[in-house]
């Protein structure tokens, strides 16, 4: 209940993070978030010590939610006043509802591990597949950075059809590389590491490899959810809605049918599986969509890098040669001269802070 009381300071701060987060001003956004969470850490880690239990978890996050939306507003000097219109508030609600209701299906997703990896393969494949899950959320970081940037980039651009198909090009492609390279690093490091950090209780190769496996369906999602972001951009939201409710629909039936063909050893390997192969109608009905509405996306060089990405994790657990492909692919003349694009597009963006882009083309452009 004292969670749940939370809502409304989480809620009320989203007003002014996306107002900081519409003119692309991520310093103030990344002070505010950073303060936030060492204000939790500074509180909830103490009173842990003192032996408060989950309380202290709690004391901390209220805290630091506290502090999330006092200090947007302080940053944005945002000050609410009176305002109604029947015709705003009808397309906000039009336009919020089905987008929300995208991601709400979306999340239908993450109720299968209890639903159905828990009772079939048992609370001990449910502990790896959380642990190795959480593992790659927390290294995702680009992955939820490059997601926050696109609505508002996006934005800016998608009254140009070309300017946009690149944005979402690039977009990709910067999601795809920094997300693989630092799944692989962190992975070369995790059996020495994780030994020390889980102890003996831990099978630390079964869990590299469920880590590998859910990666790959990482860098997957990170495509699609660039392609959902320009739809919705471009109200479509009900075919995101589609293409998310499709994708739920197939990792719940995949999820069963796998139970018949594996036993409960096994389980927590094949549900991987079906959690990537789920993505399938996901990619269908996006591509077609973007295809239909905003034009023709190159995936060219993003196909390049999720090859090479598949290749290293695939030798985090297999063969290290598949290390050697990986640095091949990525070595390739069209991939070392979009690599370089990327680095020459972010470095001008940060050349000039009020740029009102950091994907695509010049700050004078964009």
């Amino acid at each position: 209940m004292l969670m749940l009381a939370s809502v409304p300071f989480i809620l009320i701060a989203c007003v002014p993070q996306s107002i900081a987060e519409k003119n692309l001003d991520y310093r103030k956004v990344a002070f505010v978030e950073i303060f936030s969470q060492l204000l939790y850490y500074a509180v909830a880690i103490p009173l842990a010590w003192l032996g408060n239990g989950v309380w202290a978890l709690v004391a901390g996050f209220w805290l630091s939610q506290l502090a999330l939306a006092l200090g947007y507003f302080a940053s944005v000097r945002y000050v609410p006043r009176w305002y109604f219109s029947t015709g705003d508030l009808k397309h906000m609600l039009s336009y919020g509802f089905s987008q929300a209701l995208s991601v709400w299906v979306y999340h239908l997703r993450s109720l299968t591990p209890a639903f159905l990896l828990l009772p079939i393969a048992g609370k001990e494949a449910a502990g790896y597949f959380a642990l190795a899950n959480r593992l790659l959320t927390i290294l995702s970081f680009a992955y939820e950075t490059v997601n926050r940037l696109a609505v508002p980039t996006f934005s800016r651009v998608q009254d140009s059809t070309q300017r946009l198909l690149r944005a979402i090009t690039e977009a990709i492609q910067m999601q795809v590389l920094i997300v693989g390279v630092t799944f692989i690093g962190f992975g070369t490091i995790a059996p020495l590491l994780m030994p020390i950090v889980l102890g003996d209780k831990w099978n630390t190769g079964y869990l590299l490899f469920v880590y590998s496996i859910l990666g790959i369906r990482v860098i997957f999602a990170s495509i699609f959810s660039i392609q959902g972001w320009a739809l919705v951009v471009k109200k479509r939201n009900w075919l995101v809605f589609g293409a998310n409710a499709s994708g739920a629909v197939a990792l719940i039936a995949l999820g069963y049918i796998a139970s018949y063909f594996f036993n409960q050893k096994n389980y927590l390997i094949a549900f991987c599986i079906s959690d990537i192969l789920s993505y399938i109608p996901v990619f269908v009905i996006q591509h077609y969509g973007v295809r239909k509405h905003l034009g023709k996306v190159d995936y060219r060089i993003a196909f390049l890098w999720t090859m090479a990405v598949i290749s290293g994790m695939l030798a985090l657990f297999t063969a290290w040669w598949l290390f050697l492909v990986a640095i091949a692919l990525l070595m390739h003349p069209a991939s070392l001269k979009q690599i370089g694009e990327l680095y020459q597009a972010i470095k001008a963006s940060f050349s000039k802070r009020d740029a009102p882009s950091g994907l695509s083309g010049s700050p004078k452009q964009e």
